[in-house]
């Protein structure tokens, strides 16, 4: 799912998330043809209603644990779904 925040950003939403899957798909994926200046690429798994688990490949820095506008967009995205309760 693409949306964008203050970044381009691109958001996978699987059943896995974790520093291999972000380190071997984030570095092809944000220097991808769609994104001419780059993009985040966030990895997010959803746990129950109440707890996700998210790692992100920032464009600037590489790959990271989490990013306050990343966790923003990817919970809105997943509680607007119905996938994610109001609070997490």
């Amino acid at each position: 799912m693409w949306s964008l925040w203050e970044d381009p950003s691109l958001r996978n939403f699987g059943r896995r998330c974790g520093e291999p899957r972000t380190a071997t798909l984030g570095p092809i994926v944000k220097n991808h043809e769609c994104f001419p200046e780059q993009a985040n690429i966030y990895f997010m798994q959803v746990v129950n209603l109440g707890h996700i688990q998210l790692r992100v490949y920032e464009h600037g820095t590489g790959d990271t644990q989490a990013c306050g506008n990343g966790d923003c967009a990817a919970i809105e995205v997943r509680i607007h779904q119905g996938l994610l309760a109001e609070q997490v």
